[in-house]
């Protein structure tokens, strides 16, 4: 077992921790956006966060990217879950997405519209755009 294996094992589990204590809480409600925040890998979203913000994902992180005046952010999983819980995204539907961020918030609607759907990002940085996607 290499360091990345050991990474993304211990990325897994305790994503799966995380989402289990967001059910238990109420914050995820649907078995759809469940499946979702549990395959969708948050930590490959927040590389250079330090690894406890990437796998735990219970507060939110940033970081300046390559202009200080563009800072990125990461928000935390339960304002996540809410945020798609009312979204009520459905497989085919076509998203806009509006401040990339870290690109995690395209990636979770990505995964529920599905290969029939689209989710469109627009960042208002250049360097955001490159850094998250």
């Amino acid at each position: 077992m290499n360091s990345d294996t050991t990474e993304v094992s211990t990325a897994d589990r305790l994503r799966s921790l995380l989402l289990d204590h967001l059910v238990e809480q109420g914050r995820v409600r649907t078995p759809r956006v469940e499946k979702a925040m549990r395959t969708v890998p948050r930590h490959l979203f927040v590389p250079n966060a330090p690894p406890w913000r990437r796998r735990t994902a219970t507060h939110p992180w940033t970081r300046s990217s390559t202009s200080p005046a563009h800072p990125l952010a990461a928000r935390p999983s339960p304002i996540v879950a809410m945020m798609l819980e009312q979204l009520d995204v459905e497989p085919g539907q076509k998203i806009l997405e509006l401040g990339a961020g870290t690109g995690f918030n395209a990636g979770l609607p990505g995964y529920l519209v599905g290969d029939t759907g689209h989710v469109s990002v627009h960042s208002v940085s250049g360097p955001m755009w490159s850094w998250c996607c």
